[in-house]
């Protein structure tokens, strides 16, 4: 992978980690509510809440020491389920039905 690469190439690799894990669960949001690809306020939605994580990754001061992965789960679902309510959100206020497959 070549992001802690570019990382650690800068002297930020303390930011690695959270980096891929939001990447992680912003493809996890996508996939979930990929019904909506077709929505252009779908993929404005997405690009803001990628902007949230970008601003959250580097106003928080991260630790570059080994953390478990299960201490990191309740995060992530928690992210996962933010987003998919701001997703939720957004459908009520925008309306319109669910984009179909032909």
């Amino acid at each position: 992978m070549p992001i802690p690469w570019l990382f650690d190439h800068f002297g930020k690799l303390n930011l690695a980690l959270p980096t891929l894990f939001g990447m992680g669960m912003l493809a996890c949001a996508v996939a979930i509510k990929w019904n909506l690809r077709r929505r252009v306020w779908f993929w404005i939605t997405m690009l803001v809440i990628v902007g949230l994580h970008v601003a959250l990754i580097l106003l928080v001061p991260w630790t570059d020491r080994w953390v478990p992965g299960p201490a990191l789960v309740p995060f992530g679902i928690v992210d996962l389920f933010v987003m998919l309510a701001i997703i939720s959100v957004a459908k009520q206020l925008i309306g319109g039905p669910d984009a179909v497959d032909p």
